[in-house]
This record gives structure tokens, sequence and C-alpha cells, in this order.
């Protein structure tokens, strides 16, 4: 009887240790592909991060350029403003008034 208990547990045995090797093989090979994939996806969403960051400053800089011509256009409403401008980049006066013209440079 023991040799009968002896030589099932021998030949078992050694079918049971082949399919843990195995199991072990697949589990590692498994989490080796998971390592990978989450390396590989780590990096992606770096990538992705900073072109989200570059265009977050485009878009800011857009936006502060959209506020400076929408602040042009409220200020070209403004009769005064218009005056000044004439008279800056036309040359432009007020009837009445006499220009003055600096011809030559005084020391």
């Amino acid at each position: 009887m023991a040799n009968a208990r002896q030589s099932r547990e021998t030949t078992a045995h050694p079918g049971s240790k082949r399919r843990l090797k195995l199991w072990v093989a697949f589990i590692a090979l498994f989490m080796a592909w998971a390592i990978y994939t989450l390396v590989l996806q780590m990096e992606h969403s770096g990538r992705t991060a900073l072109q989200l960051a570059g265009v977050q400053d485009k878009l800011a800089e857009g936006e502060q350029e959209n506020a400076k011509l929408q602040q042009a256009i409220d200020r070209l409403g403004d009769p005064e403003y218009i005056r000044e401008l004439a008279r800056k980049e036309q040359g432009m006066i007020v009837p009445g008034e006499k220009p003055i013209h600096v011809t030559g440079r005084v020391e």
C-alpha cells in the first residue's frame, strides 16, 4: 500500500510542477505585457499633456489679442478718440485752430 501511494504521489507531483511552471510563466508574460502597456500609456499621456499646455497657451494669447482688438473697437465709438486719431494720424485740425509745425531742431 505504501508503494502504491508513493508511486501515485511521484507521478502526480511532476505534472503539477509542470503546470505550476507554465502558470507562473503565463503570469510573468502577462505582467510584462501589462507593465509595457502602462509605460507606453504614461509616455503618451505626457506627450498629450505637453500638447494641451501648448494649445492652452495659444488660446490665452488669442484671448488677449481679442480683448485688445475689442478695446480698440470700443474706443472707435468715442468721438473724442476719433478726433485725437484724426489730429495725430491725418494732421487734421478743428476749424479755428492754427497748426504749429516745428521745422528745425532747437538746442
